[in-house]
């Protein structure tokens, strides 16, 4: 299943969607080395805020210095392009992992 990227305001409305869809990795399995990543539901949505996007920036980075597949890695860039902008952003944008099918995010 596809996992879309998008920033969202908090009232919803649609800011910016990500070039590539997220593809979770076997690596991101380790609760106490990417607690962010590993919580994303595979088979839903979640959410993340600002504050928690610095987190994720951590893990992505770490994530990044290992040998990946081609589509890990832009999938992991868009991550990483998407949580900056969250968190050098305006307050009240959220970044979201979902499988919903909204039509912002087609």
């Amino acid at each position: 299943m596809t996992i879309s990227l998008v920033v969202l305001w908090d009232n919803d409305d649609f800011v910016k969607r990500g070039e590539s869809p997220y593809f979770p990795s076997n690596l991101t399995t380790d609760y106490e080395r990417f607690p962010m990543l590993w919580s994303v539901d595979p088979e839903g949505v979640t959410i993340f805020n600002k504050h928690q996007t610095k987190q994720i920036l951590l893990e992505v980075k770490e994530l990044l210095g290992k040998d990946l597949a081609d589509d890990e890695r832009a999938s992991l860039e868009t991550v990483a392009e998407l949580c900056r902008f969250v968190r050098d952003g305006v307050p009240h944008l959220y970044l979201w992992f979902t499988t919903e099918n909204k039509p912002w995010f087609s």
